[in-house]
């Protein structure tokens, strides 16, 4: 009778055993994929918050020193971009999202970033003279200097 009871509370344990075990080992396949996920989307710890603080704080060149030193990123190209951005490198910053549009498979980052761009190319244009001054003179083949006088004509000195 005792041998019975022994294999019974036996059998107890290693079935306790057995699914601890199971939940030891599914927790660590958990951990582990957390961290590979965090890794592949640049959510490193943080250093990533650390990115996120200098850029909020307008400190873009420490931002973009900080991110030379991670492993490139959705995140590190986004932030890259913002902080180009911010220090108004703006052809820098447009290739840092163009680069998040074309590749990221984050779909909100993707939106950010395409808004940023759209943003990024509205303030060129606007910035760059395009040359739209004399419209007169170019509709009426008179494509002549103006004097800066103010329409009427040129200067009289004397």
């Amino acid at each position: 009778m005792p041998w019975i009871i022994l294999y019974r509370i036996m059998q107890k344990y290693l079935s306790y055993l057995l699914l601890a075990t199971a939940l030891i080992l599914a927790s660590t396949a958990l951990t582990l994929t957390a961290s590979a996920k965090d890794s592949a989307s640049g959510k490193s710890g943080p250093s990533m918050k650390a990115v996120h603080n200098l850029y909020s704080s307008g400190q873009y060149k420490d931002a973009l020193k900080l991110i030379g030193k991670m492993p490139q990123s959705d995140l590190t190209h986004y932030y890259s971009g913002l902080s180009y951005q911010g220090l108004n490198q703006t052809s820098r910053a447009s290739a840092e999202y163009n680069w998040v549009v074309s590749y990221s498979k984050n779909a909100q980052l993707r939106q950010n970033a395409s808004r940023a761009l759209k943003s990024v190319r509205s303030y060129s244009r606007a910035r760059t003279y395009s040359g739209n001054g004399n419209v007169y003179a170019r509709y009426n083949g008179t494509a002549a200097a103006s004097s800066g006088g103010g329409g009427g004509g040129g200067r009289r000195v004397g």
